[in-house]
């Protein structure tokens, strides 16, 4: 049994015999995951990232030390994102709202909510961060939504920015 820095709890079962087996099953510490990144969801993201609640079986030479490796590299990934959110947060007082969301087995979004505050005029971005599964940080992700109204979007964004945007999205 091996606890990721009280997130997860990680246990192999090694079955030995003519057909060698592990069965790697994770459990997420809820708990401990909202008490220390509160508001933002990132539960999802941990249950995305880490196959939390389920087991998996593997037959053949998968070893305990790259099961850890992987497992330490995708959760300190994880961590770098979340405490940026947490960050971000702090620093950008018109961001109102952060929210993971796993819509599929194969996505990861992050929702980021800003506000104008003469206006009062809110806009939703939604970043696919996926690309964390395969243990790539998202260093030039390009939103994948974005929810506004017609004459804010013209404002916030140059026209070369906002066909990216708009492409994405479609």
């Amino acid at each position: 049994v091996l606890n990721y820095l009280g997130f997860i709890i990680q246990r192999f079962t090694i079955n030995v015999g003519p057909v060698s087996s592990i069965i790697i099953s994770n459990k997420l510490n809820e708990i401990n995951i909202v008490k220390n990144f509160p508001s933002m969801d990132a539960c999802a993201a941990f249950a995305f990232l880490l196959n939390a609640d389920t087991s998996r079986k593997y037959v053949g030479p998968k070893s305990l030390t790259q099961e850890t490796l992987i497992t330490s590299s995708l959760l300190g990934n994880l961590l770098d994102v979340v405490e940026e959110v947490q960050l971000a947060r702090v620093e950008l007082r018109n961001l109102i709202q952060t929210s993971f969301h796993s819509p599929s087995v194969e996505q990861l979004d992050l929702q980021l909510c800003f506000i104008d505050f003469r206006s009062g005029r809110k806009v939703m971005l939604t970043l696919d961060m996926s690309c964390l599964n395969r243990g790539v940080y998202p260093i030039e992700t390009i939103p994948s939504q974005l929810e506004a109204p017609a004459d804010v979007t013209q404002k916030l964004l140059p026209q070369p920015p906002l066909a990216e945007i708009s492409a994405a999205v479609l």
